[in-house]
């Protein structure tokens, strides 16, 4: 893990691009509905259950990784979270609005979250994926020794 000296922004590999800034979670919800911070909280919380979590807030978005972001929210409307999961295949569901593939074996899946109850089993599901990406499962299984 690599730590930018100017701005303590953590990434897997040393001298990515990335736009430096000292960025908070509080600042990202200033002037937002409290609800939509308390159900930012939950969350996380549930994502904490699988491990440690890093918490990587930016002007535009907040990022949850491990090893690399795998998750976060990417805008806080007046009843709702922006969010989504880097999965490594596409898992059609009606719980996405949206999956995009960025590259191979990389697809974003784009949800919201109106409130607690939208987090269940089915998304935790999806949730504990994302978060095996984050931990690099995927590239550490591919280059494991037969």
């Amino acid at each position: 893990m690599w730590t930018c000296p100017k701005c303590k922004a953590k990434f897997f590999q040393k001298n990515l691009w990335h736009s430096c800034g000292n960025y908070t979670v509080k600042e990202f919800f200033n002037g937002k509905p409290k609800e939509m911070y308390a159900l930012y909280k939950y969350y996380l919380h549930e994502f904490k259950k699988f491990g440690p979590v890093i918490v990587h807030p930016v002007k535009t978005r907040i990022a949850f990784m491990v090893e690399v972001r795998f998750s976060g929210v990417t805008r806080v409307g007046k009843n709702f979270l922006a969010s989504g999961l880097w999965l490594t295949e596409p898992h059609p569901n009606k719980k996405f609005s949206r999956i995009e593939k960025i590259a191979d074996n990389c697809y974003l899946h784009r949800f919201k979250l109106y409130r607690k109850e939208d987090i269940d089993d089915e998304l935790r599901a999806f949730m504990r994926m994302a978060y095996a990406v984050g931990k690099r499962e995927h590239i550490k299984k591919k280059n494991a020794p037969i």
